[in-house]
């Protein structure tokens, strides 16, 4: 189903500069430029005609169900416009073509049972520069230098939630020196709409981001971040707000 052309350009031309794809009034074309957009033209049209033999389609009837012929060759499509099927021909009639879904894939198995296995380390291809008989000897998995992985969890699990409420200020810059994670959670309360509270960080003191902002309506409304260390921090709340609670916690 290629599309009649009957145009040529034989004229590379010039393709124009990145800006320069366009004329403004009163300015004189450039041949050049004009040979280029025409020549492009011309293979991009030979080009879909390439595409569309490739496909091996030679007509495309788009109807509804009911226009439908009584059949169509191998060769042609029908795209159904009030049901959305797609049909191919069979030279006696029609074969739609299915969505691939899941329902629609044939001999498919009924279930997935997992079935337990086992691996020797000498099948492992990528195990780099560990050895076979370190790892059959390597004991407790669960063991890293003397610690039980229970002992690491209990090391580095959250602290105590301290309530700042009486220590901290909206606008005021403060600073992580815990050297840990800090989770800051701020409850603020607005009394009427098209206000809102953010959380701000920064590395430098200088530059700050945000990280969480609520608000917009009259309400109660929760803000979350979370501070590395060394790094400042502030509230930015606007007007009409009320600070219920402020709580930060190491992690």
């Amino acid at each position: 189903m290629a599309i009649t052309q009957k145009s040529r350009w034989d004229d590379y031309g010039q393709e124009p500069p990145a800006g320069e794809a366009k004329y403004t009034a009163g300015e004189q074309p450039i041949a050049e430029y004009d040979n280029w957009f025409n020549k492009a033209v011309v293979d991009d049209i030979a080009a879909l005609n390439q595409w569309l033999d490739n496909l091996g389609i030679t007509k495309v009837y788009i109807d509804t169900e009911a226009n439908k012929p009584a059949s169509g060759a191998t060769t042609e499509l029908f795209i159904a416009t009030d049901t959305n099927k797609i049909y191919r021909g069979t030279g006696s009639g029609w074969q739609e073509i299915p969505v691939l879904e899941w329902e629609n894939i044939t001999n498919k198995p009924t279930a997935f049972p997992p079935e337990a296995h086992q691996h020797t380390i000498s099948e492992i291809t990528d195990i780099g520069d560990a050895s076979v008989s370190y790892a059959d000897s390597a004991g407790d998995a669960d063991t890293v230098d003397g610690y039980h992985a229970s002992d690491i969890i209990a090391q580095s699990g959250a602290r105590n939630l301290v309530d700042q409420t009486a220590n901290r200020a909206v606008g005021t810059v403060y600073q992580n020196t815990t050297g840990r994670h800090l989770l800051v959670i701020v409850s603020i309360y607005y009394d009427r709409d098209d206000y809102s509270a953010e959380i701000q960080i920064s590395q430098d003191n200088n530059t700050f981001t945000t990280v969480c902002k609520v608000g917009s309506n009259a309400g109660t409304y929760a803000a979350v971040a979370v501070v590395p260390p060394g790094w400042y921090y502030k509230i930015i709340a606007g007007s009409y707000y009320t600070l219920e609670y402020w709580w930060e916690v190491e992690i």
